[in-house]
Parts: C-alpha cells; structure tokens; sequence
C-alpha cells in the first residue's frame, strides 16, 4: 500500500493515466495540451507514497494547478471544435477561409449529386478514356459538365482547380461511393435498430465476371410511417458457397453492422438445400445460434415449384415448354435466323382477330397479355421461373402465324441442321397438341402470374397470401369447364386459324 499506482485513483481524478512500459502516471490533458514540460506531461509521476493524504497530495496539487486547469480548457475547446460544436479559430478570425471551406463543400455536394442521381438510374458513372482531350469520356463527366452549365460554384472550380485538385479522378468516384454506401447503410441499420426486431432474406447469385455473390437484404417495420421495408443490405462474398460459410458470412455481417442476433426473428431463402437444409443447411445454423429466428421459405418461390412439378407431370404441357424453349432459342441464336423472325412478326391482325369475341372480357389478365405479346417478338424461355414463361408463351400465341411463317422461310434457304431444325419446329407448331397445349398453357399461367407478382410485394403477409390464394384456386375450379374451353380455344384458335 503506498508504494504502487492504484486504479482507484482515476476515480477521483479523471485526468490520470498510468504507462505500464514507464511504471508512471501522466496527465492526459497535459501531455497534449501543455505548453511547458511538467511532472505529469514530460516526466511521469513516480511518487506514489505522496500521491494521494491529507498533508501532501501530489494529486491534488496537479488538479488544482493553473496549468492543469488551462490544459483542460484547450482540450475542451479542440473536442467542441472537433464536433462542430463551436468555430475553429481559423474560421472565426478568418472571413476568406470560412468561404473557402463552404465553397469546397459545396462542390463536393455538386459532385456527390452526381453520383448519387446516376446510381439511382443504376447507370454507369466511366466509360472510355478520350485521348485527344486526355480526360474520360463516361456519363460522369458528361453530367458533370452538363451540370456546371448552371451551377457556377462547379463551373468556377472546373476552370480555376488543378487538374489534380479537381475531385473527379476514378479514386475518388470510388470513394465518394463508398462514403454513400456507408451513410445509407447506417441509416438503415439505425431504422432497423429502433424497430426493435428484424428479419433477414438472402439470395446467392453471380456476376458478370462470375464472382459468386450472396445479396443481403433486411426486412423491418419503419416506426415513422409504420411500413414494412424491405431493404437491400449489401453484396457478400462467402468464401466458399457451403452452408457454413454462407451463415458464417451473413451473422459476421450483421455483428459488424451492429444488428444483435438476438433481435433477429425470421429468415427468408429459397429452397436449396444448401439454404434451407434442416440438418446443416445455412437456416439451421443461423437458428441455432438465435432460435426465435424461424426459416420461411419464400412462397413465391414455392408456387413455382408446384407450378414447374405440376407443368412436367402433364405430357404435352412439358414437351411444349421443351420444345419452345428450344425453338426460341433456335430463333434467337443466329442473327440471320433472328432477321428472318423479325421480317413477318409485328402483325396485330391475328392477335386482333383471336380477341374478337372477347371485348367484353377486357379485364381477364390472359387477354391484356396476349395483347402484351404483339409488341414483341418471340422471347426466349425462362429456365428457372416456370410462371414467367407466360410472357414468352403469350409472345408465341401472339405471333404464331409469323413464326410459323419464319420458320418456313428458314427451311427454304437455310442447309443442313438448321434446315432440319426449323423443319421439325414447323411441322410441331402444326401438331394439333401443340396448338391445344399452348391454348391451355398461356391461359392457365396468365391466371397464376397475379398470384406470383403478390407474393412478391412488400407489404405481402400471410393473410393476405391465404385469401389470394384461395380466390385462385376458386376461379381455376370455375374455369375448368367444357364451355369454358371451348369458349377459349374458339376465340384463340379457330377465329384466327393459327397458320
């Protein structure tokens, strides 16, 4: 006792600090903010039998020093300053500096503008680089430029600034980008913190430079507007695409982002088993690690999946999807195939004559799809989402006799397997099967695609999905009747002669 620093001290004064290396305690104020060397700035206090008593406290003498107290005073000011609380010196003796500053902010906020605006239109801020003007020639400088027509602080800093003081080099783009990345993502981790509890929804996919990536995105009830939000987090990197590192990927990006696994309360995948296993699938050991975090399996996503068994359970209804997906894909491979195509589509003289018949049925979805379908030419299929195939079966319906009638012209002046080919795609599209099966096809999707897009929705919740779903399930059992099919092929097919 008496002959060693005590942490007790520091209670008492604030200011105290001890270096283990030195075996000293030292003023943190003084050190910094002192102008003349002293015991507890320079030195270190060593003198531990008279640092604290009634008679002789060394301790007490250093608080109450004027030096000290001075220290302390220029330590608070620096700290107001720091935080914009109060002006810096500078700024307040200096008129011309404080301009200078706010002139600065300004075109950095004219800049910032510009980034912002075009990643809003996700357009891309570079492009190539211009050697005869020795400066890139991408959207960035083009609405930079565009910008400082009307905007004379920019304009003034464009033709007074250095060129290597201009702000506009892809460095900087790339920070300022980051530094946007970061306040919007703080501003969606401190909404998500004050709703109290969240939810998660991942999703792997790749790039274009084929880097697997897992999209992150944060589902929370916003407490200004009591609105659900569906926010996108960010873009992570797992180092491997297995369930361990994927969930160690996604709980080490929340911890980072301060969001506690405690407040989690659901998870949203699809139905890969690398995602959704209940064994060691990524769901698993995310909720061991927070049980009151339950896997739900994204419903959209499960209505395609019955869609897709139930579409290749039916014998004609999977060898259409088969064999247009490798007609549209035979069509739109070759440029000369895909010429020929687009020579006979854009007639709306049989899409208008399948509708005769049907105006007073304006609001059926197969319908305002069908006519969707004439602005278009054939699209290519859709490997993964059976329910949007409806676009492209819609296309086909639309567009028959102009397909047909392609298909016919490549037989003619094409040779060997493309010459085979668009022979059997033709002699298919005149198979009555494939005539009834894409009737049947395209009215049946165009009746489950509403239900698709609704799961979807933000604001979708279980109420909802159950009474949208029955009311779906009711007009498919209303529809499948004899009269209604024939009402539906008459309109289609015989009025329009499909070739």
């Amino acid at each position: 006792m008496g002959r060693r620093y005590l942490p007790s001290w520091e209670s008492q004064f604030p200011w105290l600090r001890y270096s283990c290396t030195e075996d000293a305690a030292y003023c943190k104020y003084c050190v910094v903010f002192r102008d003349e060397g002293g015991l507890f700035s320079s030195k270190g206090f060593t003198d531990w039998k008279n640092a604290v008593g009634n008679k002789r406290s060394t301790l007490k003498s250093h608080d109450d020093s004027v030096d000290h107290r001075n220290a302390v005073e220029k330590a608070k000011n620096f700290i107001s300053v720091c935080e914009g609380k109060k002006p810096s010196i500078c700024s307040s003796l200096s008129k011309a500096y404080e301009d200078k500053v706010k002139k600065n902010h300004d075109i950095l906020l004219s800049i910032i503008d510009v980034i912002i605006v075009l990643g809003q239109r996700n357009i891309a801020l570079r492009g190539n680089w211009d050697k005869i003007a020795h400066q890139e020639d991408g959207n960035f400088q083009f609405f930079i430029n565009w910008k400082s027509n009307f905007d004379t602080v920019l304009k003034d800093h464009l033709e007074t600034a250095h060129k290597s003081m201009t702000y506009l080099s892809p460095q900087i783009q790339n920070e300022l980008i980051q530094c946007c990345e970061l306040e919007i993502r703080e501003r969606i981790v401190q909404k998500c913190k004050a709703s109290g509890f969240y939810s998660i929804m991942a999703d792997e996919t790749t790039d274009v430079s084929v880097t697997e990536q897992l999209s992150l995105c944060i589902r929370y009830v916003d407490n200004d507007t009591c609105e659900v939000r569906e926010d996108f987090f960010r873009f992570v990197e797992p180092k491997e695409v297995d369930a361990e590192h994927i969930a160690n990927a996604i709980v080490n990006n929340l911890e980072k982002w301060g969001l506690p696994l405690q407040k989690l309360r659901g998870q949203g995948y699809d139905g890969a088993s690398v995602m959704s296993g209940h064994v060691s699938g990524v769901q698993q050991r995310i909720r061991e690690q927070c049980p009151d975090a339950p896997f739900v399996h994204c419903k959209s996503h499960n209505l395609n999946l019955v869609v897709t068994q139930s579409c290749k359970d039916v014998r004609q209804i999977r060898n259409l999807m088969s064999s247009v997906g490798q007609m549209t894909w035979f069509l739109c491979a070759s440029h000369k195939r895909k010429t020929i195509l687009n020579s006979f589509t854009g007639n709306t003289k049989l899409v208008d004559d399948m509708l005769e018949g049907l105006q007073n049925e304006e609001e059926d979805v197969d319908i305002k799809l069908l006519k969707k379908g004439t602005d278009v030419s054939v699209k290519r299929l859709c490997e993964t989402r059976w329910t949007a195939r409806v676009d492209t079966v819609s296309s086909l319906l639309a567009n028959y006799k102009s397909v047909h009638a392609a298909l016919t012209k490549i037989e003619n002046v094409s040779t060997s397997d493309a010459r085979t080919n668009a022979s059997g795609y033709r002699r298919y599209l005149e198979d009555p099967e494939c005539i009834v099966a894409v009737l049947v096809a395209q009215f049946v999707l165009s009746i489950l695609k509403p239900l698709t897009l609704f799961l979807q929705k933000t604001d979708c919740n279980m109420v909802d999905a159950f009474e949208e779903s029955k009311i779906l399930l009711e007009l498919l059992q209303e529809k499948r009747t004899e009269e209604i099919f024939f009402r539906t092929f008459q309109a289609r097919y015989c009025h329009s002669r499909c070739y």
